[in-house]
């Protein structure tokens, strides 16, 4: 996406501000639907991200930043740390389905934004 020109937004992870951006062009090209698909997409990302609790360098569990999904790596898994701020495994499933469908609506409709997959 960022090759396509989508920003980035904070840091350069910042996934969901790259659906926001490509949500715009479409709207600019006059594909209200497509927009608001897009648009329904970065909202599921968004919260399943927030969902995920990842450890920080000082071992502190803090829900993976919207902004940059690499924290995901230091995902906290249910039943590692005693229950205290881990990432139940619905919440991966969640995440595993929102990304299979972006992945799916970006293949199909990522041209119209400039995005090759």
């Amino acid at each position: 996406m960022k090759d396509g020109g989508l920003k980035a937004g904070k840091g350069g992870h910042d996934v969901p501000s790259m659906l926001s951006h490509g949500a715009q062009r479409l709207l600019n090209a006059g594909q209200n639907t497509l927009a608001a698909q897009l648009v329904a997409h970065e909202a599921r990302l968004r919260t399943d991200l927030s969902q995920l609790w990842c450890t920080e360098p000082n071992g502190s569990g803090v829900p993976v930043p919207q902004y940059s999904y690499p924290y995901a790596r230091y995902t906290r898994h249910q039943g590692e740390w005693a229950g205290v701020a881990e990432t139940l495994g619905q919440a991966i499933a969640d995440l595993a389905q929102t990304c299979q469908g972006l992945l799916a609506f970006l293949q199909a409709n990522g041209a119209a934004m400039g995005v090759q997959l």
